[in-house]
C-alpha cells in the first residue's frame, strides 16, 4: 500500500484536487484541477513523500521546475511542481526524511508560491499508467498521505482546505 508523508510542513492545502478554483486552468488545458497544491512560503524547504529514485529534476517547458521521484517497489511516482531550486540530480535515492528541494511561484499561469504536487501510479520503467483518463494519470493523494513532516498520523480533522485559491502566507519554518 502507498504511504506518503507529507512534503511540506503543514497541512494546509490551497486547492485540493478535481476542485478548479482559477478560471485560467479551465481556459488552459485543465478541465479539472488534477494536482494538489499545498501552502509554501518561497524557499520553503521541500521534502520527499517518499523514498524512490530521482526521474526528472529540472525545467520543464522553460518554465517550471520540477522533481519526480519514483517508487519501483510499488509502482508509483509523485510530482513536485514550481520549486524554487532544486538539490537532487537524476538516478539519486531520496528518503521521505530528506530535503531535496525549495518551494517558489515558477510558472507564468500561477498565482502565489506553492508546491504543486501530483500522484500516478506507473509500469516498472516509470511511465504513467492509465494517463488517458481525466487527470492525465493523475489520482488524488489525499487518501494516501498518512504522515505528517513530524512523523505523526494525519488524522481527517487535520487538512485544512481553504475555500480561495488566495491565501496570507506565513514564512516557514525550516
Amino acid at each position: 500500500m502507498i504511504k506518503l508523508r507529507l512534503p511540506v510542513k503543514d497541512v494546509y492545502i490551497n486547492q485540493p484536487f478535481w476542485v478548479n478554483y482559477v478560471n485560467f486552468y479551465t481556459n488552459l488545458w485543465y478541465k479539472w484541477h488534477n494536482w494538489i497544491d499545498f501552502k509554501a512560503f518561497n524557499w520553503c524547504p521541500v521534502y520527499s513523500a517518499h523514498s524512490g529514485v530521482v526521474l526528472f529534476a529540472w525545467a520543464d517547458w522553460d518554465w517550471w521546475i520540477c522533481v519526480i521521484v519514483f517508487n519501483k517497489d510499488l509502482l508509483f511516482k509523485t510530482v513536485y511542481y514550481h520549486l524554487k531550486k532544486v538539490n537532487v540530480v537524476v538516478w539519486q535515492r531520496v528518503n521521505a526524511w530528506t530535503k531535496v528541494w525549495f518551494a517558489d511561484n515558477t510558472w507564468k499561469y500561477t498565482t502565489w508560491d506553492h508546491l504543486h504536487f501530483w500522484l500516478k501510479m506507473t509500469d516498472s520503467h516509470g511511465n504513467t499508467i492509465n494517463a488517458n483518463n481525466w487527470f492525465w494519470g493523475c489520482v488524488d493523494p489525499e487518501k494516501f498521505f498518512v504522515e505528517r513532516f513530524d512523523w505523526t498520523p494525519i488524522k481527517n480533522t487535520d487538512w485544512n482546505k481553504s475555500n480561495a485559491y488566495h491565501e496570507e502566507l506565513q514564512p516557514c519554518q525550516s
